[in-house]
């Protein structure tokens, strides 16, 4: 009856050892794929900095160049938007 107790415990043992090895393996291949994952997504913030950094640069170069003067604002606004200063008279022929 002893033999029958040592057989069943070589087995249980065997089985256990196959159950951590399949544990690890999955572990070990859920890793790798992690790992890919990040890899890709640590590409993509790469990218997108270098495009913001591009577009910073971008930005500041069109504000350089579209700055206004006094008497263009002025003139904007006389033209496109009919502003007068306060003390102004506005004369209009009749047609």
């Amino acid at each position: 009856m002893r033999r029958i107790h040592i057989k069943r415990d070589k087995r249980g043992l065997l089985g256990v050892g196959v159950l951590v090895l399949v544990i690890c393996s999955v572990l070990y291949c859920n890793t790798a794929v992690l790992n890919a994952r990040i890899s890709s997504r640590n590409e993509q913030v790469e990218a997108l900095e270098r495009s913001k950094k591009g577009l910073l640069e971008k930005q500041e170069s069109l504000k350089e160049s579209l700055t206004l003067t006094e008497d263009d604002i002025i003139s904007i606004a006389r033209e496109k938007l009919n502003l007068v200063y306060p003390d102004e008279i506005i004369l209009k022929s009749k047609k």
